[in-house]
């Protein structure tokens, strides 16, 4: 299993993200990190005994990513705010309404939450502590959480797919690494078949749940924020966003944690220049 080279949670401003607002009596929390507003997040379940050092963090600061240093973990990989759209069988989370501040600091709301999902017979979710367990089921129809709060209630759709690729990446700011958060992604297969789709979360990073056929990514053209070009960069070259042969390629993949080595860089726009020009696309496509 390969390992994170650099997911350190660093926060940063979100004031860049578009939100996604609901009704009055049923907030969305399914469209880009909010700022202010609660939403529903799931975060890996951290157990003692993958700490290189068992007992060094309290079982409160193992549900909270801020506070967890990956370099503490047995195996980084197992850490993180997790797209619930993209869990697998048999893996366990912690589900918490959450809310950013202006400055990017995440806080979990604890009290007054009571948990639930659509349907039982694909998992199981603590009623007030939010413990999620995926079943051996996967989903074929959506699903949802929901987060009662202060009489509102929240949800977010998840999804149990069977054990595949679990792959790893990070979305930054060319020139200053600072992390991306709401960027989607969509996988495509050998076909160009659309296989999967994940968000990064407030740190950059998504994890994405897809067969081991998926060859090629792109960011979507809706998500990038508007203070960035429509292209990004992998591995040196530079890709726009939006044309079908301009998908950037992933390495061979196979059952287990795939960690990409380099992360997805968007580049800031800059006033009265062009959006730069591509030197990955393919031209036989």
């Amino acid at each position: 299993m390969k390992q994170v080279q650099l997911f350190a949670a660093v926060l940063m401003a979100l004031a860049l993200l578009i939100g996604c607002g609901g009704s009055d009596s049923t907030p969305s929390t399914t469209g880009s990190v909010l700022t202010g507003e609660p939403r529903i997040e799931a975060v890996v379940k951290i157990g003692q005994n993958n700490l290189k050092n068992p007992g060094q963090y309290t079982e409160e600061e193992l549900r909270d990513p801020t506070r967890v240093n990956p370099d503490d973990l047995i195996n980084p990989t197992l850490y993180g705010v997790q797209d619930p759209r993209n869990i697998q069988a048999g893996e366990e989370y912690w589900f918490q309404l959450v809310r950013y501040s202006q400055s990017g600091q995440r806080e979990i709301i604890n009290d007054n939450v009571t948990w639930s999902v659509s349907d039982g017979r694909f998992a199981d979710i603590g009623g007030n502590s939010g413990q999620f367990l995926s079943g051996n089921n996967a989903t074929q129809t959506p699903q949802f959480v929901f987060a009662m709060y202060n009489g509102l209630r929240y949800e977010a759709p998840y999804a149990v797919k069977p054990r595949q690729v679990r792959l790893i990446g990070i979305v930054l700011q060319e020139g200053t690494d600072q992390p991306i958060p709401g960027v989607e992604i969509f996988l495509y297969d050998n076909f160009g078949t659309l296989v999967g789709q994940v968000t990064s979360a407030y740190d950059g990073v998504f994890r994405a749940s897809v067969p081991t056929n998926t060859e090629r990514f792109e960011p979507t053209v809706g998500s990038i924020p508007t203070t960035f070009f429509q292209s990004f960069v992998h591995e040196g070259l530079r890709y726009s966003v939006g044309f079908p042969q301009c998908k950037a390629p992933l390495p061979q993949l196979e059952i287990g944690t795939e960690v990409l080595q380099d992360p997805i860089y968007l580049t800031p726009r800059v006033a009265g220049q062009p959006t730069p020009s591509p030197t990955g696309c393919r031209v036989d496509n």
